[in-house]
Formats: C-alpha cells, sequence, structure tokens
C-alpha cells in the first residue's frame, strides 16, 4: 500500500484517446509528473467511437449476441488503448506497463444489471512496478473491463472506465482521482447548448450523483458512489487545456445553492428539465421562486426530490425552458 499523495491516479476517456495524435499528447502531459518522480496508474478508454464500432460489428453478425461474447468484443478496445499508452510513454522514456483485466486479476461479480469490480487479484505486483523506478512509473490499464472467477470478461457499463479509476485510487490508498476529457469541468448547464453557461468548481457526491442520473455524462453514477464511499475527491479536467476543473468531494461548495440544470429526453414528447443543488433541500423559498420561475404553458409536472427539482416540459419547448431556468440559475449563484 502506498501513503495517500504517493501515487498519482488519472482516467483518459475516449476523447482524449481519440487519434494517434491525441494519445501522444496525452502520453506527454503524463510522462511531465512521471519524470517528476511521481509513480502513476493511468485508467484509458477504448479510442474515441471505437466501442459503439464493435457493438455495430457485433450487430452485423447477430441481433442477440451473449453478454459473455459482446463483452468479450467490447473489451478490446480499451485494452488496445491501453498498449498504445504504454508504447507511447515507452518512446519518452518512461517505463510503462500496460494491464488489463486478466493480467491485473481484476475480478468482477455481477451485482443488480451490472458487473462490479471486487477484487484486485495482482495488487502487489502492480504495487511492486510502481515503487521499482528511479523515475516515475506508469501502469496503463485497460479500463470498463474485468473478469469472472471462471475466467470470462465482462463489461462495467458505459463510462465503467471511471468506476474502474476510482477502484484503483481507493485499493492504493489514494484520495484524489484526476479524470481528463473534452470538457473542462461541470458546468451550469451544457455548455454546448448554453454558450454562457460558467463552471462550477465544487460540487458534493450527492450534487454530482443527481447530475449523473439525471443526464450529465461526464462522470459514471458508480464511479461517484465508489468515490463517495471511500471519500475520494474526483478532479474534473481537460486534456486538451491546463486550466483547473471542476472537483467533487465530500464537501461542495455551501455557498452556491444551485450547481447545475440537466436535459433528459423522456419520449418524443416530454424532456425532463432537472435543477440540482444542495439548497433545494434546505431553502424552501428558493424551491418555490425555481417553480414560479419555470411556469408556463410548456410545464406538464413539476418535482420535487430534496437536492433536485425536475420539471417535465414539452420537448419543442426544452430549449427556451432551459435557457430561462438557466438565467434564474446564474442570478441565486450571484
Amino acid at each position: 500500500m502506498f501513503a495517500n499523495g504517493e501515487v498519482l491516479i488519472q482516467k483518459y476517456g475516449g476523447s482524449s484517446m481519440g487519434s494517434a495524435e491525441r494519445i501522444r499528447k496525452a502520453a506527454a502531459r503524463i510522462a511531465k509528473r512521471a519524470f517528476k518522480g511521481y509513480p502513476m496508474v493511468v485508467v484509458v478508454s477504448a479510442m474515441g467511437d471505437t466501442t459503439d464500432d464493435l457493438i455495430s460489428l457485433m450487430g452485423s453478425i447477430t441481433s442477440n449476441p451473449s453478454r459473455r461474447e459482446l463483452d468479450s468484443v467490447m473489451a478490446t478496445g480499451e485494452i488496445v488503448s491501453a498498449s498504445l499508452m504504454a508504447c507511447a510513454l515507452s518512446d519518452l522514456g518512461i517505463k510503462a506497463k500496460s494491464y488489463n483485466a486478466f493480467n491485473l486479476g481484476l475480478y468482477t461479480e455481477l451485482q443488480g444489471e451490472d458487473y462490479n469490480i471486487v477484487d484486485i487479484g495482482r495488487k502487489q505486483e502492480l504495487c511492486d512496478f510502481l515503487r521499482n523506478g528511479e523515475k516515475g512509473n506508469v501502469a496503463v490499464v485497460a479500463g470498463f473491463q474485468g473478469i469472472t472467477r471462471e475466467g470470462d470478461f465482462t463489461t462495467l457499463g458505459r463510462g465503467g472506465s471511471d468506476l474502474t479509476a476510482v477502484v484503483m485510487a481507493r485499493a492504493l490508498g489514494q484520495k484524489v482521482c484526476e479524470k481528463y476529457t473534452d470538457e473542462d469541468g461541470i458546468y451550469t448547464a451544457d455548455p454546448r447548448i448554453l454558450p454562457d453557461a460558467s463552471k462550477v468548481w465544487h460540487l458534493n457526491y450527492s450534487e454530482m450523483l443527481e447530475l449523473a442520473k439525471s443526464g450529465n455524462g461526464i462522470l459514471h453514477p458508480r464511479a461517484i458512489s465508489t468515490a463517495k464511499e471511500s471519500e475520494i475527491r474526483i478532479h474534473v479536467r481537460s486534456s486538451f487545456s491546463k486550466e483547473e476543473g471542476s472537483v467533487i468531494g465530500p464537501d461542495g461548495d455551501r455557498l452556491i445553492p444551485i450547481k447545475s440544470i440537466t436535459l433528459k429526453k423522456r419520449d418524443n414528447d416530454t424532456t425532463a428539465i432537472s435543477v440540482v443543488g444542495s439548497g433545494l433541500a434546505e431553502d424552501s423559498a428558493l424551491v418555490q421562486k425555481l417553480i414560479a420561475a419555470s411556469a408556463g404553458e410548456w410545464v406538464k409536472q413539476v418535482n420535487h426530490f430534496g437536492i433536485r427539482l425536475e420539471i417535465l416540459v414539452d420537448s419543442n419547448f426544452a430549449l427556451s425552458a432551459i435557457s430561462t431556468l438557466h438565467s434564474f440559475v446564474v442570478e441565486v449563484q450571484q
């Protein structure tokens, strides 16, 4: 085991791994930290849309693949990424080694409908590799995957590489996990929809979990839950800039009662707009003001669930509705 802060845990998503050029850029970023003497565990996703392409390929063969065979196909994307990243780091003079579910022993069990990592069979071998280097050695771990005790591949669900990274942090006694993606943090709304959305610097686990369940796809919900259990802070950062990102942790920012708004389509006619923030569980007057701000013919129903206010609206008016509500959120934050 390592002391907290002794090992850096990073995760690079599909956009960060989307091409050879992007892999080399990510490797250069990793190498800068490794050259300072930090041992690192870097969890990688499949390149770009590889997972979707593999699912489509399987679909061209059969419309009803077994879960075992589909998982075996999907897991290959991350294995490729891990080996490519390890080679890119080696070319930069870093001692790097790729790991997958088999050679690391990422044992999983089915919990409900999803597999979860319950044991790392070769953790000691991983620790030995990380310790034995003049510079910081880098273990590149294929995310999203595990194996059963019988030796079959499993996958952890969409965004499962986030969960792999948090599990690695927990196993190695680290309290920070950095996630690198194409977005430089969590915003008050999706900046692709509302360009005037602003970054939220600190959120607590409950706030981020509600956002993840309500349409914000930046972090895997089970990764957030696992981080909360071990009080591991997740730092969401951009792979393409040096900007500081958003930190998800135990405390959040109590001075900002509402953190963000999400959109999630229910069906062709209805879209759920979720407004999330701890202040919604503590300030009934704020909730009433928000409900008043959301009033309009496009509103079908309003539901209050603790730190989340859900507003069901006519999908034809979803964009105008979220714009109106976002203006209110910005006003509250000032």
